[in-house]
């Protein structure tokens, strides 16, 4: 009929009933029509935009078969770099390999070829006679029985005799004016010989300058547009700058500076690969460099080229600029400038445990050893050997190692001559609720405390327990509540002196014996763990208690 037809995208434009894999598809995805086959295969297609048809099959024109330019006339299937390839950037027909690269051309305007491996010409067949081919480096004939090379030419022919002499021609023009300048070479300037600016006296050579000290001595600036290779030997080490890609048998090194390395004449790397060497031979301890940059942006820089890794040296912003990690096998010291700290770390970090500055130690024969370490005792009763701020802890101890022993989170210890020392002291403010100690005991170690004091307690406010109805379940009143207080017997004691390291109070006491109680009000008494009061000790006490 006499009207459009609108498919939708990845939809057929015409079926076969028998087979509706069979007929014309718009590939959407890829912008495409196509024939498909029983199975749903394209067996053709045509871009839509470009223009350019696939055929899985045989074709046989009736007509001509047109390409456009840099395009295949024909390509095989299972690699699409065979085929013949019309080059239209230099107007020739090429045959292409499984690379894509041509081995062999003919040129659309003037004929000329070229074949990468060898032409037979005359029968196709190598055993038959008047066969022709090109072997690299000549032309052979085979003559039916072997190869014959065709290279024109033989042995010379014997001397013809000497001809008549002939007469003598006319004077010609006088020549150019050369150089008035002794030791300069002449050039021609279009017109005349004239003096070049290169001045030889027979041993060196100057450019820009008559008074050359080297072989080669160049006034003014050198500007190589491409490499520079020196094939000079670098052990002596006798010039500021030795050579540019210069060889030697104990490595390659490309500019060597100085005249002295660690104390020898000659230089003597084995297996070093080296860029750019500086050494100063100087005795001076001030202003004297190996390697001096000056510059707006760097001064020196670092760049290792696989991994990223750089260093710049001498910076607008800073003295030194890193990117990747900075390993050092000695120490680093550093001296305070304009800001009110040594170290600064920043680090831009996205995820949980992340650290600007984080210290360890991986092996150590002491008992203290310490991953960072503050001093700040300039002045007596003043100073923090640690400042740490924090948008939730401002200090976070984790001591989770393996092994045996006790563990401190966090480890206070104060001493004074005078005055009052505090092991750890908290002062928490703020508009909400406030914790200056705040503790949290775990529910699934043998013995757990919120707090644990080994010594006197003295609370100078309120002591309180949680007696919420709301937080308690399983209300009973006490029965017989007299006759359990009378079944309690208070004691006068004191406490034994093998147990002073757990801090107990000294003199005479009054209380309950937790083995007394627990014949009454079991519940009430359980047995405790004294924690070792020193981090290296690793004995722990236990007894009981009594639950008040």
């Amino acid at each position: 009929n006499a009207q459009t037809i609108t498919i939708g995208p990845n939809e057929y434009a015409f079926q076969y009933t028998l087979n509706t894999n069979l007929g014309l598809y718009f590939n959407a995805t890829n912008t495409r029509y196509e024939f498909k086959n029983s199975a749903g295969q394209r067996v053709w297609s045509t871009n839509a935009s470009t223009g350019d048809t696939w055929i899985r099959g045989n074709i046989e024109p009736q007509g001509a078969l047109q390409v456009g330019a840099n395009k295949y006339a024909f390509q095989y299937s299972v690699n699409t770099n065979y085929g013949l390839f019309f080059n239209a950037t230099d107007a020739r027909y090429e045959f292409r390999t499984s690379t894509g690269l041509p081995v062999g051309f003919i040129h659309a305007n003037n004929g000329n070829g070229w074949l990468q491996g060898s032409l037979t010409i005359g029968n196709s067949s190598s055993t038959l006679a008047g066969t022709l081919r090109w072997t690299g480096t000549d032309f052979e004939g085979y003559d039916g029985a072997s190869w014959v090379s065709l290279t024109m030419g033989g042995s010379p022919g014997p001397t013809g005799p000497t001809g008549p002499q002939g007469i003598q021609g006319p004077t010609g023009p006088p020549g150019p004016v050369g150089c008035g300048l002794a030791d300069y070479v002449v050039k021609s300037n279009g017109s005349t010989a004239v003096c070049s600016q290169i001045y030889d006296n027979g041993t060196n050579v100057g450019i820009g300058t008559t008074s050359p000290a080297a072989k080669l001595a160049v006034y003014g600036d050198i500007q190589a547009l491409g490499g520079l290779t020196g094939n000079v030997n670098c052990t002596s080490g006798t010039a500021g700058v030795k050579g540019i890609n210069c060889y030697n048998t104990s490595g390659y090194l490309g500019v060597q500076g100085s005249t002295d390395f660690a104390g020898e004449d000659s230089l003597d790397l084995p297996g070093y690969e080296i860029g750019v060497l500086g050494i100063s031979a100087g005795v001076s301890t001030v202003d004297n460099y190996g390697v001096l940059g000056f510059s707006n942006g760097v001064g020196v820089g670092a760049w290792h080229e696989t991994s990223g890794n750089r260093v710049d040296l001498a910076t607008s912003t800073n003295a030194i600029d890193a990117t990747g990690d900075v390993h050092v096998m000695g120490n680093i010291t550093a001296e305070q400038g304009n800001a009110n700290y040594t170290i600064h770390g920043i680090y831009t970090s996205i995820y949980s445990g992340d650290a600007a500055v984080f210290g360890e130690v991986t092996n150590s024969s002491h008992y203290h050893a310490y991953g960072v370490y503050g001093k700040a005792d300039v002045n007596p009763g003043y100073g923090y050997g640690g400042y740490f701020s924090g948008g939730l802890y401002g200090i976070y101890g984790s001591a989770g190692a393996s092994g045996i022993g006790n563990r401190y989170g966090v480890y206070g210890y104060a001493s004074a001559t005078s005055g009052s020392s505090y092991g750890i002291r908290g002062h928490a403010y703020g508009s909400g609720a406030n914790y200056s100690v705040f503790g949290v005991g775990q529910t699934s170690g043998s013995t757990n405390y919120a707090g644990y004091f080994s010594g006197n307690v003295t609370v100078t406010g309120t002591f309180s327990n949680p007696s919420d109805a709301r937080l308690k379940t399983g209300e009973a009143p006490i029965e017989d509540a007299l006759s359990i207080v009378s079944r309690l017997h208070g004691k006068q004691y004191r406490f034994k002196e093998e147990y002073r390291f757990m801090h107990l109070p000294e003199g005479e006491q009054f209380g309950l014996i937790a083995q007394e109680v627990e014949q009454v009000l079991p519940q009430l008494v359980k047995e405790e763990v004294h924690p070792a009061s020193d981090p290296k000790d690793e004995h722990q006490e236990q007894h009981p208690e009594v639950r008040y």
